[in-house]
């Protein structure tokens, strides 16, 4: 079986998925959101707009955290399933 750092698809998803399940851990821990980065939908032609938004004060409402980590969980479970297609378990 290859090594995850053979093939640079599958590094970028294992790393992703590092981060993703970093982050599940720490707002699972008590964490907050501090900051979010959002992109528009890809238009038609030309770049994506990014837009990076510092939260004061922070997301820490318990509802709203437990939905950021759903979601974060259904990303990290996605990834996941991307490196077992790519041969990695």
């Amino acid at each position: 079986m290859a090594n995850v750092s053979d093939i640079p698809q599958a590094t970028q998803l294992n790393d992703q998925l590092t981060r993703l399940n970093a982050a599940i851990a720490a707002l699972q821990g008590g964490g907050s959101v501090t900051n979010m980065t959002v992109a528009d939908a890809p238009p038609a032609s030309g770049p994506t707009t990014i837009t990076g938004i510092p939260l004061e004060p922070p997301i820490t409402d318990p509802t709203t955290i437990a939905n950021l980590v759903s979601a974060l969980q259904a990303q990290a479970a996605n990834v996941t399933s991307q490196l077992a297609a790519l041969g990695f378990t």
